[in-house]
């Protein structure tokens, strides 16, 4: 009997100092809480796989040493962050930081349209958007917008701002929009350089004109231009100024798009400049002509000599004819003492024929 209780004895006090051996050890609590750019950090703690972070009582686990709370909409928080390991006793608590987090909206970027839809970047913490269409307001939760309700031709300023609860951003710079979606019509009219009298254009009904851009999508300032019942007329201190030519413009209208097309004139007939009876040097010779916005149509040499278009050239309302060709049509007879080249002249349905002689030096 004494053996057994000897042999118990001996298993309880082993026991014992196993279970003693084998105590688990505490964990420090985290230290050194702090929060830069929205993002919480705290001191390693020795041993430590992984934490435990409370905001306001909410747990989140992570194993870096540093959490993330830009994600936190505006208010004011308690914080507190505890270790863990396996083999280690949690260690308790932190002490508390305390957050007090103010949402700052940024201002809309990106703002477009397309298809009809104004989108723009979605803004962090945004509750609701107000977007602002030619000073009225309308409010979405996404960051789209549906414009397919706005009245057809006409233009839209539009802008976006962000709102949290009762705060807001500042308004995006305004995009510029319109409904002008069909071609009503197309005119073609005709404007001459020698006349002193506006250009008046019938449009063939009262009509609204929103704005008038030329063809580089430049707005025609309103002192160009006025709408007197069914006609448009433009000042001819405006179209004065443009050089021969065909100028392209796009009426905003409350019935479409019309599309205009001016064409830069003159009646007066075209003609030549220079001398046209000229001394041959032994060098390029060059004529100049006024065209009114015509053209040199056509070149040509008497006497049975033929001239090509590599014999000349034509820059705007110039004639150079190349000295290698006069030469050679002259060195093909020594009696010769002078070449006629013949030139017609276009502008419109005028035409004007001349003569040019040039003789041997």
């Amino acid at each position: 009997m004494k053996k057994i209780l000897s042999i118990i004895s001996i298993l309880i006090i082993s026991f014992i100092l196993v279970s003693c051996t084998q105590k688990k050890t505490r964990l420090d609590p985290p230290t050194n809480l702090r929060i830069e750019n929205k993002v919480l950090y705290w001191d390693i703690v020795n041993q430590a796989t992984k934490y435990e972070i409370y905001i306001n009582n909410e747990m989140y686990a992570v194993e870096t040493n540093y959490f993330n709370i830009s994600f936190l909409g505006e208010g004011e928080y308690e914080i507190r962050v505890k270790a863990l390991a396996s083999d280690y006793i949690a260690s308790y608590l932190s002490s508390p930081i305390y957050y007090t987090n103010v949402i700052d909206l940024t201002v809309p970027s990106n703002v477009k349209i397309i298809d009809k839809d104004l989108v723009w970047d979605y803004i962090k913490h945004a509750t609701s958007y107000t977007v602002l269409i030619n000073g009225q307001t309308y409010n979405t939760d996404r960051n789209v917008f549906d414009l397919s309700f706005l009245e057809t031709n006409k233009f839209y300023d539009i802008s976006v701002r962000a709102n949290y609860h009762d705060k807001s951003s500042e308004y995006s710079t305004a995009i510029k929009y319109n409904t002008f979606y069909n071609t009503y019509k197309k005119l073609i009219v005709a404007f001459n350089r020698n006349s002193s009298e506006d250009l008046v254009i019938d449009l063939e009904e009262s009509l609204t004109i929103e704005s008038i851009q030329n063809q580089v999508d430049v707005v025609v300032d309103d002192e160009y231009y006025q709408v007197n019942g069914e006609s448009l007329i433009f000042s001819s201190s405006y179209l004065i100024n443009f050089d021969y030519g065909l100028y392209k413009y796009v009426l905003y209208t409350d019935k479409g798009i019309i599309l205009l097309e001016i064409k830069i004139t003159d009646n007066r007939n075209p003609y030549m400049i220079s001398n046209n009876n000229v001394v041959f040097n032994n060098e390029d010779l060059v004529f100049e002509f006024e065209l009114y916005g015509g053209f040199i149509e056509t070149i040509t040499i008497s006497e049975g000599d033929e001239i090509t278009e590599n014999d000349y050239k034509i820059e705007g309302s110039k004639l150079i004819i190349n000295s290698e060709f006069i030469e050679s049509i002259f060195a093909k007879s020594n009696q010769r003492l002078s070449i006629v080249f013949n030139y017609q002249l276009r502008n419109d349905d005028k035409i004007v024929i001349g003569q040019i002689i040039v003789s041997r030096e």
